[in-house]
């Protein structure tokens, strides 16, 4: 247990957002958010490789007990707890690309991404 805490502080340090990232949450929330809720990061069975990244919306009073929420660059979000290990040192940026908009996750964790980027290791 005494791991899992110094594991959850540390994921207050090392899950940021880019710039790019904090203003498109910020228009996510403006347009779309109910009160009391936020974007929650995870992890998913996905894609070729199993592993992808999945953002929902979560009332911040009905997250899970080990769910963390974080706050970078004056917005909140909660880090799923049964993932947050596999998200440390995680950046989040948001790229624009013609008609492609994306979130996209520069994870130090990754060891390997499948040709289409949608799923990891």
């Amino acid at each position: 247990y005494m791991g899992l805490l110094i594991m959850k502080s540390a994921v207050k340090t090392f899950i940021t957002l880019s710039e790019a990232a904090a203003k498109r949450m910020k228009t996510v929330y403006a347009k779309k958010a109910q009160p009391d809720t936020l974007l929650k990061l995870g992890l998913e069975k996905k894609g070729c490789l199993g592993t992808g990244y999945k953002l929902t919306f979560v009332k911040e009073s009905e997250k899970e007990p080990l769910d963390e929420v974080i706050e970078d660059k004056g917005v909140k979000f909660v880090v799923d707890g049964k993932s947050f290990m596999y998200l440390v040192g995680t950046n989040i940026d948001f790229l624009e690309d013609g008609i492609d908009a994306k979130f996209v996750y520069n994870n130090p964790n990754v060891k390997e991404k499948c040709h289409c980027g949608a799923s990891f290791k």
